[in-house]
């Protein structure tokens, strides 16, 4: 859909004889500058639409929703939606589904999710946990509007309340998992997970971790029993990741109750602890029974789009926390000042209504390029903050559109230069983790007094792609040469004795054809399937510098 849009569903199951539950889209008049209803969609018991993104590749906006069978309204690309349908052919348990995160796990150029379930609130709903259940799970994209579970990738946390699921690049560059969970009182889930190994048919395997250096202040002196879940015992929820102090590496932030950890990106683990330096820890030496705010969804957004990115956080209430935490809670803003460090502006973009908020997503509503912010929350109307800030800086958006890498180009690393800036600015494509939202991941910039820029995108499938004619105001989108094509289309070569062709077509930067360049491929015979690999231009001899592993991403 062209027009700008936003997504209001409503999550409470309505009673005996109420209306039938419904999820509606409200389309941004541009004319007006205001919203008005477009269409709605007949939504079945229990879900709850989180976002609206184009999952499956096809250029149409989806609905993807919560609930136990883990539903999505395939979008039919003309601004009409089909009937909710479960996202994978067949339902593994039967309990209910928090939230998602995007990226492409396996590395196959197919864009999957993690999903994270959110049925064992302590104190809440325990006693109906499935202790059998796995609570985050991979699921693997294994054809056209079909997805897998493969909950055996990664050793399984104990029992949790997911809240939202969180793939980041921060610490030293390597893909991260975050499950971003309550714990239940006799167990503290593991939170971050690595790639340790590859099965023998190429699929990722995960082990938990801890990136936290010894004694960092997010843990203020309180260390879990289990090394493994450290940051557990402090329950995040939620999570983004940005290059806050302008280093080339991301860094990461999480919500915790009451404070928020700054962990900063290094060559090597651990990550290096900013929360002090960088002025988030006050909430943490306030006085016993002092009121103070709980931070839930969480997203960097360049407010002031001088090139740093600002904090944005969603504060509510806790039931379980103690009752300092029980008065009215407000959404809040922190500038970056460049170098990493932050200071509080409440109102920044308006800001001040008090209420319970939880829920945070960014995006642009207004067309104009720069970042606004959506925030819901416990009883509240859903309230739209429009990037207007006086005096700030020009902004440019780009949004990428992957062809051998997944269509989202979720993992990208895009390096932008301003007209006249002596450093880059960094960024990978992806999106903030926060309860019940999946926001679709786009690179917002500030540019300050600049009118154009250059950028330099990394794909996950290694082609490196530059482009110099970038301008302020404007929402780019960026398509990925094509280097790799699987005939039949697809990802997978699927069904032993089945017969596909793989063209690799090595580009440079501009795009453009490597005539002199090396295909090289790896299959594995016991599959059973037999694999043709093409390479356009003339090949030289094995072993020189070229694309490698073509047929890796062939299962």
């Amino acid at each position: 859909m062209a027009a700008r849009e936003v997504l209001l569903a409503v999550s409470p199951v309505p009673a005996v004889g109420a209306a039938p539950r419904s999820a509606s889209v409200w389309r941004f008049d541009a004319a007006t500058g205001t919203l008005r209803p477009h269409t709605e969609i007949a939504a079945p018991a229990g879900w709850t639409v989180v976002g609206a993104v184009d999952l499956d590749g096809d250029g149409a906006v989806d609905l993807v929703g919560t609930e136990r069978a883990r539903t999505v309204a395939w979008g039919d690309g003309r601004g009409g939606f089909a009937a909710p349908r479960p996202l994978e052919p067949r339902m593994p348990n039967h309990v209910g589904w928090g939230a998602y995160a995007l990226d492409d796990l396996d590395d196959d150029g197919w864009l999957d999710v993690l999903a994270v379930h959110d049925d064992c609130v302590p104190g809440v709903v325990a006693p109906t946990c499935c202790e059998e259940c796995a609570s985050l799970v991979p699921m693997l994209r294994t054809g056209a509007r079909s997805f897998e579970a493969r909950n055996e990738l990664l050793p399984q946390p104990p029992r949790m309340a997911g809240i939202a699921a969180h793939v980041t690049r921060a610490g030293n560059g390597e893909r991260v998992l975050l499950a971003v969970a309550w714990n239940r009182r006799d167990a503290f889930a593991q939170v971050f997970f690595r790639q340790s190994a590859r099965s023998p048919s190429g699929y990722p395997r995960w082990s938990a971790f801890d990136p936290f250096p010894p004694g960092n202040a997010a843990l203020e002196g309180r260390e879990a029993p289990d090394p493994m879940a450290s940051i557990a015992a402090w329950s995040p929820m939620g999570a983004a990741s940005a290059d806050v102090d302008n280093d080339g590496l991301q860094d990461l932030v999480l919500c915790l109750e009451p404070r928020l950890a700054l962990l900063a990106g290094t060559a090597s683990w651990p990550m290096r602890d900013l929360t002090a330096a960088a002025g988030l820890s006050d909430r943490r030496r306030l006085p016993e029974g002092s009121p103070y705010e709980i931070p839930w969804g969480v997203g960097f957004v360049d407010l002031d789009r001088d090139g740093s990115q600002d904090l944005v956080v969603a504060n509510g209430l806790d039931p379980s926390a103690p009752s300092s935490s029980r008065g009215p809670h407000h959404v809040t803003a922190w500038f970056n000042d460049g170098h990493g460090g932050f200071t509080l502006a409440r109102d920044a973009l308006g800001m001040g209504r008090p209420g319970q908020w939880r829920t945070l997503s960014v995006g642009d509503l207004d067309g104009d390029a720069a970042a606004d912010v959506v925030v819901g929350g416990l009883g509240e109307l859903p309230r739209i903050y429009r990037n207007g800030l006086r005096g700030a800086g020009r902004a440019l958006a780009l949004r990428l559109r992957g062809t051998s890498s997944n269509h989202l180009g979720v993992g990208a690393r895009v390096e932008l230069w301003p007209a006249g800036a002596a450093a880059p600015q960094y960024f990978v494509v992806g999106a903030p983790a926060g309860p019940l939202v999946l926001t679709a991941p786009t690179v917002f910039v500030g540019l300050g007094a600049a009118t154009t820029a250059r950028a330099r995108i990394t794909w996950p499938s290694g082609v490196v792609q530059e482009v110099a004619d970038l301008s302020a105001g404007e929402t780019r989108t960026l398509t990925e040469p094509e280097v790799l094509r699987v005939d039949p289309p697809g990802r997978h070569v699927t069904g032993f004795g089945a017969e596909a062709t793989i063209t690799v077509t090595p580009r440079d930067a501009a795009g453009q054809v490597r005539r002199g360049a090396t295909v090289t491929a790896t299959t594995w015979p016991h599959l059973g399937a037999s694999v043709r690999v093409s390479a356009a231009g003339r090949a030289t001899p094995r072993g020189s510098p070229g694309y490698e592993g073509a047929a890796r991403r062939s299962r």
